[in-house]
Order: structure tokens, then sequence, then C-alpha cells
């Protein structure tokens, strides 16, 4: 192959690179759900590619070129912030401070783990993590997973048990009725007296299409998108009676990557609590091979979280999300 071949190959790899990146920065930062089987993806795995095609590239002439691309990716990058923070974020788990307010009465460790369709060997493994809260979707059958409630939180716990959801949590669990079935949710009352409510929450699955050259991929994850979204439109009426001076959990199988456009819809009221606090790859699913991180734990503005980490299970397919926070004072006011 001449030079002269080899530099055009090069500057139509750099070129893909740019095109590519333009791409990514405005389907990521619009979201349009015709776009949803291009950003179901995580950023990171276009980002991937794009610095690969742009590497490939590089020669003298394309030297300008490459810049263009940097500034792009270096745009999409962005987006990636808080993974990579997370990643390569250095604190022994469990953090000291918590640890201290925790002997205090006012720390505390929430879970959330699929069950793998119902699995109780799934569902046994969050024991090992003494949390006060226990939230659990795919859930085994009430008459299964009723004996096993007590070795589930750090001490004797109540629960809410829904179709496919459940609340479990160390204190008094009283049952808020909703009307969606992908949601259980709940009045706590812990031990050290703070009232809160948690969500256990379970949305639509998404498409497993990757077919991207055929328009019906694209149809069927637009579909997909918009049933998470009416779904997760169903889940904040069931909070809005829940007054916005109580303390509010809402986490669980969101079915959707972190950053998609449906969890605009939870905002201002809650945040990502691993976009502040995470600590390792957040992946969830699945559990093997964690490309996304569609297990989340959502938190009112009234928690200090102070670490967020994943950590793979032997018998479910996603993993286990555990969030530390530490309590807002005792309100008298009723959730």
């Amino acid at each position: 192959m001449s030079a002269a071949s080899l530099t055009r190959i090069r500057m139509v790899l750099v070129w893909l690179s740019i095109v590519l990146g333009a791409f990514t920065s405005l389907a990521y930062y619009w979201q349009p759900d015709w776009l949803t089987a291009f950003t179901i993806w995580p950023a990171w795995f276009w980002f991937s590619a794009g610095v690969a095609l742009a590497l490939a590239g590089y020669s003298r002439p394309t030297r300008k070129l490459i810049l263009s691309a940097a500034l792009l990716w270096g745009g999409v990058g962005y987006l990636l912030r808080a993974e990579a923070v997370a990643v390569l974020r250095s604190r022994a788990w469990p953090v000291s401070k918590w640890e201290d307010a925790r002997r205090q009465g006012a720390g505390l460790r929430v879970l959330t783990l699929n069950c793998a369709g119902g699995s109780l060997a799934a569902a046994q493994e969050a024991g090992a993590y003494h949390a006060d809260i226990v939230l659990l979707q795919e859930v085994p059958t009430r008459g299964r997973l009723t004996p096993l409630i007590p070795q589930l939180t750090v001490r004797s716990a109540e629960s809410a048990l829904g179709m496919d959801t459940a609340v479990i949590a160390a204190g008094a669990v009283e049952a808020i009725p909703v009307n969606s079935p992908l949601l259980q949710l709940a009045r706590v009352r812990l031990f050290t007296g703070q009232s809160l409510v948690v969500g256990s929450v379970r949305l639509p699955p998404p498409s497993i299409r990757t077919d991207l050259w055929s328009p019906a991929c694209w149809q069927s994850h637009a579909a997909d998108r918009l049933d998470r979204r009416q779904a997760l439109h169903e889940v904040i009426k069931s909070l809005a009676s829940v007054s916005a001076e109580t303390p509010l959990i809402l986490a669980g199988d969101f079915n959707a990557p972190a950053g998609d456009a449906v969890f605009r819809l939870l905002r201002p009221r809650l945040s990502d609590a691993f976009m502040s606090a995470g600590v390792g790859w957040g992946g969830t699913a699945h559990n093997d091979f964690p490309i996304m991180r569609i297990d989340q734990i959502w938190l009112s503005d009234h928690f200090q979280v102070t670490a967020l980490v994943t950590r793979k299970t032997a018998y479910s397919d996603h993993r286990m999300v555990i969030c530390d926070v530490i309590l807002p004072p005792i309100s008298t006011s009723k959730p």
C-alpha cells in the first residue's frame, strides 16, 4: 500500500471519529426517544470507539484533525466524569465518618438487589451486609420470603411486600397504597426514631435488540423508552402525597442506563447517590459483565451520602448496590 493511500485511510478514520463524536455529543445531550437505540449504550462505549478510531488514524498530516476529534471526545468525556471519578476514587469502605455516625444512631445503610426472577438464594445474599433498609425486586413469593426477612437487616425487621418489589427495614414499616404494580412504597420509622418514606421500584425492561442497521431496532427501543417514561410518571404520582419535608429514598431496578432521559423526571426532588459518592465501577447488569448501571439509589437532599458501592452476587444476574448515608436530625413531621 502506498503512503498516499495509507494517509487517505487514516484521514477517513479520523473523520469517522469526528462525525461519531459530534453525533454522540448531540445524542446524549438531547436524548430524543428515536435515538434510544444509540443512547441505551453507556456513553463510554462510544467514547472508546471514537478514541480508538482517532488513534488508528493518527499521522503527521492528520494531527490538526486529531485535535478537533480530541475536543469533541473531551466533551463526551465530561459526561463520564462521575464514573471516572468513582473508578479512581480511593476510599476505605465503610467510611469511618459513617461508622462513627452509625454508632451514634445516625448512620443508615440502604441496599437494593434484583433477585433474578424470585431467587430466594439471591435475596439471602443481602443479609451479609447488615443493611438497615433492604429493597428487593423480582422478589420470591411471600410464603418463601417471609421466613427469611429477619435475616436480611442489621436487626429485627418489618416489611411491605408487593407483587414484584419489597421494602424491608429494621424498624416499623407501614405500606402506602399505590396505583402502580411496579412500586412498593412504605413509611419507615427506624429504631432511632427517624421517619422516612422508602420506595422499591422495577421499571419495564428495555429492548435487547442490537441490530442497529434495522429500523425495527430503533422503533423497538423508542417504544420501550415511552413505556418506561409512562411507568416512571406513575411512580412519581404515587410520591406526590409525600411531603417535601420528609426524607425520601427511591431505589431499585430502573432498567435504564445511568443518565437516561427518563431520570429527568426524578429531578430536582431526588438525586442519584452514585454521582456524589460512588466508589469503584458502578455497573450492575449483568452481574458477570456489568456494562450498565441500571440498579440505582435516588435520595432527597435530606441525606448525606458517604459512599455507594456495588458488589458481585452469586445467585442474581444483577449486582447489588449498597449506599451508606448519614441521617438528617429527627423530625417530628409525619411522612
